[in-house]
């Protein structure tokens, strides 16, 4: 019980006293890597009203291309969104989607027709039993 309020305090103290614009990104992937949703929703917010100035950047630009899908919609979703150019969500998700088909094509092997696509543990297996990947 002292643990849980312990960290509720601590999220507290990270979205009033550190988070800002330029470090929003980064707390937004802690957040979403150990499942802080009150962190990832301030971050949210904060990334929401600088959708601009994060676009304008490679750096900006990179960490958007390397959101899982559900949090891209999430965070690009929204009618609270602040973009002055909605040209550039249009490009970003094209790239977007773009970026992960290509990060798809890298990870399954070639399409063959002997294969059944049975995900064994973690390696998918061809009719005849053998290994793929």
């Amino acid at each position: 019980m002292e643990a849980t309020r312990l960290l509720k305090a601590l999220d507290v103290m990270i979205i009033e006293e550190l988070l800002h614009p330029e470090n929003a990104s980064s707390f937004y992937l802690d957040a979403i890597r150990f499942d802080n949703k009150a962190i990832a929703e301030a971050c949210e917010a904060l990334l929401q009203q600088h959708i601009d100035s994060i676009l304008a950047t490679e750096t900006g630009a990179a960490f958007l291309l390397s959101l899982p899908y559900d949090k891209m919609l999430s965070l690009c979703g929204k009618s609270s969104l602040c973009v002055s150019d909605e040209g550039e969500l249009v490009t970003l998700f094209t790239k977007y989607l773009e970026h992960r088909d290509a990060e798809v094509k890298t990870k399954l092997p070639e399409e063959d027709p002997e294969v059944d696509w049975a995900l064994n543990g973690e390696a998918f297996t061809n009719k005849a039993g053998e290994r793929m990947w």
